[in-house]
């Protein structure tokens, strides 16, 4: 999971307060000097190979995507294919016509092979019946995250026709039959090994049901297997089904077997997470209460029930949730419309307790105008926040159970000094490991990963040693200011000097508290991008030809308009800043500002951000002002432009 941060700055989005916290750069800006970058993200792929028996050749392939998206290929003579899909969310579904019909696979993640044939096609085929419909119609709607098996179900439902195939895997020769998988071992499609099989299978017309031979006819020694799937919907106690049934005749006997394979949830557990929902929402709901009964003087005791006592979430406990709320509903407008719903829902635990793990979005109206706020961890809207079922049957905030915020992150940056001036515009793709927590509350922390997962990377001033990641605080106590920084900008002249790690790659960090417990949490890394948009105009003037002061813009309205990156798929953009008086640009310090509209959706190219009259009791004196990009496989990008007096 694409745990969200960034270089420059670390977005927590809290109940609609995107609290900014500047960690690093000039102004705020998360900027790091070096030449320009270039390129474009490290391209991922799903491969395979679509056969019958004879390669499916010079046919398109398409993929679809959790959100939708799609993408094609054209399968090679030998049926071979290989699928572009960075920018896209897995899983994946694919498809490619055949013989008159289709055939269909599943990838779980980019570098998955998704082969294409007769037993891929049957698998998913059982799977969607179970759940009532087909793979097809699933496949031309628009797939959610939610219509796609899981690597646990999947597997169960391979299990009885990889094992039906056994002796025939075995008969062509095929090395280690038991650990063949039709979905990812590789094979060509020339008439032996898995592909014999395949000219011997025939596939129901329905596609729940095969029929395969070993080629001996009617001869002494002829095998048939035939495998037929049925399925059994849902009821209150228990979830859907598929049977697979396997008869075997050798032409002397007849055998027969079955396995049920559990699909979905049942409809107990299903109205369990409807009930989650509803409960979750009473709790948003409740809370706004508070907000109209007690305008502008709502209190942390007034909150304090609707967290639970052992919150804890990234480091924040349960008085730090309880006072974030509390700001939060003292911030809203009198008379404003407040609307929750679930925007989506990641998981769901249908135990003692209830946990609901899931991404909460608030529509603010006020004044004719909405404000749409997530309640999730940075930007990545598929972390969500974890909610309680408590023994009363209400639901409170609960929280990930995590001690800190740590995190290993990727971003693009391009960066403008004052008054749009392009001679000194730099582009960086920068690197970082990143601790945050409450001031004091661990004593050492350290990240490790695989060996040379960070290349042209150092920990100021010490060399960071390829063999092994391994970064430590120096010494004293863990404050909520440190982190690790990692000054791996991969930039040289202009040119990349080396790349960063895949998306993906794991590191663990041991994160050791004042009782001198050590508790490891993990990080993924999110999907680089060298793409990082441009910022067109200022006010309507082109940002080349911008040449106005922090003067200029205070107490006003700033309108941007920006183009978004190209080379990956955009989740929403939005706006940020940063501020500084005359003392804190000599001596450190600083105010962060958010735009005027929380996610901005793909294809609005334009926000505003509002600046105030005074930054920490002062009038502005630097100014930096951010816009952001977040794709939907993590990645994030963003364009900065600095003014100063």
């Amino acid at each position: 999971m694409n745990i969200s941060s960034t270089v420059g700055q670390v977005l927590f989005r809290v109940l609609g307060t995107a609290l900014l916290v500047v960690v690093a750069g000039c102004g705020g800006s998360g900027y790091s000097s070096g030449g320009g970058g270039g390129g474009g993200p490290t391209p991922a792929y799903v491969t395979g190979v679509a056969a019958t028996g004879a390669p499916v050749a010079g046919s398109t392939v398409t993929l679809k995507d959790a959100a939708g998206h799609s993408a094609t290929a054209t399968t090679a003579a030998d049926g071979s294919f290989t699928l572009t899909v960075t920018g896209l969310t897995a899983p994946f579904l694919v498809t490619v016509p055949a013989g008159g019909g289709a055939l269909y696979s599943l990838a779980g993640q980019a570098g998955d092979k998704a082969n294409l044939n007769p037993y891929t096609t049957v698998v998913l085929a059982g799977y969607y019946a179970a759940l009532g419909g087909t793979v097809a119609n699933t496949f031309n709607g628009t797939p959610t995250p939610a219509s796609f098996p899981s690597a646990s179900q999947l597997n169960l439902l391979k299990a009885p026709i990889v094992n039906a195939l056994q002796p025939f895997l075995s008969n062509a020769s095929v090395a280690t039959p038991g650990q063949f998988d039709p979905f990812t071992t590789s094979f060509a499609a020339n008439h032996t090994g898995f592909d014999q099989v395949l000219d011997r299978t025939v596939l129901n017309g329905n596609l729940l049901g095969f029929t395969v031979d070993n080629g001996s006819g009617t001869t002494a020694g002829a095998v048939t297997s035939t495998a037929t799937l049925s399925v059994t919907a849902g009821s209150n106690s228990a979830p859907a089904q598929v049977t697979v049934g396997v008869t075997t005749s050798n032409g002397t006997s007849t055998s027969s077997s079955s396995q049920s394979v559990p699909v979905g949830t049942s409809s107990g557990q299903q109205s369990d997470l409807a009930a989650a929902q509803t409960g979750v929402l009473t709790l948003f709901n409740a809370l706004h209460q508070l907000a109209v009964n007690k305008p502008g003087a709502v209190t942390a005791a007034d909150v304090a029930p609707y967290v639970d006592s052992v919150f804890l979430d990234h480091g924040d406990n349960a008085s730090v949730i309880e006072g974030k709320i509390t700001q939060f509903l003292n911030s809203l407008p009198a008379g404003a419309t407040f609307t929750p719903s679930i925007y989506r829902v990641n998981a769901f635990s249908d135990g003692t307790p209830q946990l609901l793990y899931a991404t909460v979005r608030i529509d603010v109206t006020s004044n004719n105008k909405t404000e749409t706020n997530y309640l999730t961890e940075g930007d990545d809207l598929n972390v969500g926040m974890v909610f309680k079922r408590e023994t009363n049957g209400g639901w409170t905030f609960y929280g990930h159970q995590t001690i800190a915020k740590a995190h290993v992150d990727v971003q693009e940056q391009r960066f403008y000094d004052a008054n749009g001036n392009n001679t000194t515009a730099s582009n960086s793709l920068q690197m970082q490991a990143q601790v945050s927590v409450a001031s004091g509350t661990l004593t050492a922390a350290s990240v490790s990963g695989p060996a040379n997962s960070l290349p042209d990377c150092t920990k100021n001033p010490s060399p960071l040693t390829q063999s092994s990641v391994n970064l430590v605080k120096d010494a004293g106590t863990f404050n909520g200011g440190d982190r690790f920084d990692l000054p791996c900008a991969f930039t040289n002249g202009g040119a990349l000097a080396g790349t960063p790690p895949a998306a993906g790659t794991a590191y663990s960090f041991s994160l050791t508290k004042a009782d001198a417990t050590v508790v490891q949490q993990p990080s993924e890394l999110n999907a680089a991008t060298t793409d990082n948009g441009d910022l067109l105009t200022i006010n309507g003037t082109a940002r080349a030809q911008f040449t106005g002061t922090v003067g200029t813009v205070t107490g006003t309205q700033v309108t941007l308009t920006w183009t978004p990156p190209q080379t990956y798929s955009l989740a929403y953009s939005f706006i940020s800043a940063f501020c500084q008086n005359a003392t804190e640009v000599t001596s450190g310090g600083g105010r962060d500002l958010n735009g005027d509209a929380d996610n901005i959706p793909p294809g609005t190219n334009t926000g505003t951000i509002t600046i105030p009259s005074q930054c920490d009791g002062a009038a502005p004196a630097g100014l930096t002002i951010n816009v952001w990009f977040v794709g939907v496989n993590g990645e994030r990008s963003l364009v900065s432009q600095h003014i100063h007096n």
